[in-house]
């Protein structure tokens, strides 16, 4: 794997140490396959998929939730997220609206498959009831494009909660597949679900991030000839993206795109399969630069393992890239010019996902601990600011 990126007029200066403050909110857990975090600036709300190895649930996959708050302990662990529902339960997102967390996930309860969605108190886990938020298509055994995975995801645009998903049609027919949104609004209500793109063969991934207002929606879409990366500034039925990259779909898929705003732009970074290259390409500057990673660029920037891999996070007014490599998370910070710097190792961990938390990020990640099994940890992150020599002390 290898890391690209592109951007439009990103700045800032990288930060490459970290204090942290790590706090375990899970006993001991089974297979942990997708995280995902949020946080409202204090606390931090945590929810995955475990695949159940205990009876009665055995081999069954099941979202839980914690959440803590940056001086600890775990205000709750593990609380199940549905449990009522006797399907599996899948690709867990957790979203703040301004007041509250909202979780949503994929549910396969009764042979169908549904968008399911229930808000969660920080003190005091899951409330009310779980809820429809829309109806998919059904899981069909003889269709592969029904039984990849739906890349939800989430962001809120200021008035409503917006999520977003792969969207495989019923239909049997070639180029089928497509890009749906729906809104939750803080009252509970739902509005949609929407198209807003249509005609493709695979969806290798989404990101959805909140651009006050409104929303920045990253896609990488393949059709039988090509492969393109594209955004969408507020997607909508009618809305057309940027077509931002059109890579070699034949020789290196692309996958895990993460798209970060600033105050004029927006970065996007993604992974690259199976190539040792990095891709540049600034759409104001109308320039694009490609260059070989495979002599002088560190190992860790490479070789990297896909599937929630990577993040892309502004920290402290500059884009940092978060990802995996040989059982470390690592982070490097981007320079103006998209260049990456030097990769340090922070924390351990099997899997991660992080977002910002003023001044610095939170991470979720899968650890194991001294006995040998896995805890899930929450990580607060914040860049240490370099002392200057011959400053007075405030």
């Amino acid at each position: 794997m290898a890391i690209s990126a592109v951007g439009i007029a990103s700045a800032g200066v990288a930060q490459d140490a970290w204090n942290r403050r790590s706090i375990p909110v899970s006993a001991p857990i089974d297979y942990v396959s997708r995280l995902s975090i949020s946080s409202d600036g204090w606390v931090a709300l945590v929810a995955w998929e475990e695949y159940l190895q205990l009876e009665p649930d055995r081999n069954t996959r099941r979202i839980f939730v914690s959440a803590t708050d940056r001086d600890g302990p775990a205000r709750f662990e593990r609380s199940p997220i549905d449990s009522v529902s006797t399907g599996s339960q899948t690709e867990p997102i957790v979203i703040h609206d301004g007041t509250w967390f909202l979780v949503a996930w994929i549910d396969t309860a009764h042979d169908d498959r549904r968008l399911m969605a229930r808000y969660v108190d920080p003190d005091d886990g899951p409330e009310g009831s779980s809820f429809t938020v829309a109806q998919l298509a059904p899981f069909d055994p003889n269709d592969p494009d029904t039984d990849g995975p739906l890349h939800l995801d989430a962001a809120f645009d200021g008035l409503a909660t917006r999520l977003f998903w792969v969207d495989p049609s019923p239909e049997k027919t070639d180029r089928t597949i497509g890009i749906s949104t729906a809104w939750i609004f803080p009252s509970g209500f739902v509005a949609g679900p929407q198209q807003i793109t249509s005609g493709w063969d695979f969806v290798s991934g989404l990101d959805a991030v909140a651009n006050a207002p409104g929303v920045l929606l990253c896609a990488i879409v393949r059709s039988t000839s090509d492969e393109r990366i594209l955004v969408w500034k507020d997607p909508t039925v009618g809305t057309y993206p940027e077509q931002i990259f059109t890579p070699n779909a034949r020789y290196d898929p692309y996958l895990d795109p993460r798209i970060s705003p600033d105050d004029v732009g927006w970065t996007v970074a993604w992974l690259v399969k199976g190539a040792s290259r990095m891709s540049i390409y600034n759409p104001l500057e109308l320039s694009s630069r490609t260059r070989s990673l495979s002599k002088e660029a560190p190992e860790q920037l490479r070789i990297l393992v896909s599937g929630h891999a990577l993040e892309l996070l502004r920290v402290d007014g500059t884009p940092h890239l978060f990802w995996l490599f040989d059982g470390m998370v690592y982070v490097a910070g981007l320079s103006p010019d998209l260049a990456i710097g030097e990769p340090a190792p922070i924390l351990p961990g099997r899997s991660f996902r992080a977002v910002h938390h003023a001044p610095g990020a939170v991470m979720a990640r899968v650890a194991k601990v001294a006995d040998g099994s896995e805890v899930i940890m929450v990580d607060f992150l914040r860049p240490t600011r370099p002392r200057h020599r011959g400053a007075r002390n405030p």
